[in-house]
């Protein structure tokens, strides 16, 4: 059977506002699906790939937060293979309005997807989120996951993105 691995790397205080591998996880456990191996460094990615492995499961994909993860990304590249990925990266706006989003760059954006570039090619998805809309993003995100595992089509994850995602808010 084909799994997801999610990989998180948030301290305590920020799970609640930014933990959304958690809650895609609590979305994917109502609808049965196990198990959900997490991980939060390359050492546990390795142990989750080994144990699904030996109980005859494979990593279907890789779920990974980005927040607070840009080094373990580029040591989690070789692990991961040519399997797909959903990369869910933290939107920063300021103000109600959003507006300075567009007159002030945004280096920390540019790097997270500069470094997402120069991995593997694989199947890729990037879903933005944030604090106001972590929990409709989670059940896109979720919704999306049973439809791959069920279908084993990449086209779930990205029908589910184009068509379904809102935008973030905060």
């Amino acid at each position: 059977m084909d799994i997801p691995v999610f990989i998180e790397t948030l301290k305590p205080e920020e799970q609640d506002k930014f933990g959304i591998c958690a809650k895609v996880r609590g979305y994917l456990a109502k609808h049965n699906i196990a198990p959900l191996p997490t991980a939060t460094t390359v050492d546990e990615v390795n142990a989750a790939i080994k144990a699904l492995q030996d109980a005859g499961h494979t990593p279907a994909i890789f779920v990974v937060n980005t927040l607070n993860a840009r080094e373990l990304i580029k040591n989690l590249d070789p692990l991961m293979g040519e399997r797909p990925a959903l990369f869910f990266r933290r939107a920063l706006q300021a103000g109600q309005s959003g507006l300075t989003e567009y007159l002030v760059p945004a280096p920390d954006v540019a790097q997270t997807m500069q470094m997402l570039g120069k991995l593997t090619l694989r199947l890729t998805s990037v879903w933005y989120y944030g604090p106001k809309n972590i929990d409709t993003i989670s059940e896109h995100a979720g919704g999306a996951l049973v439809r791959f595992l069920t279908e084993k089509e990449f086209r779930c994850i990205e029908n589910a993105n184009k068509f379904g995602q809102i935008a973030p808010k905060g």
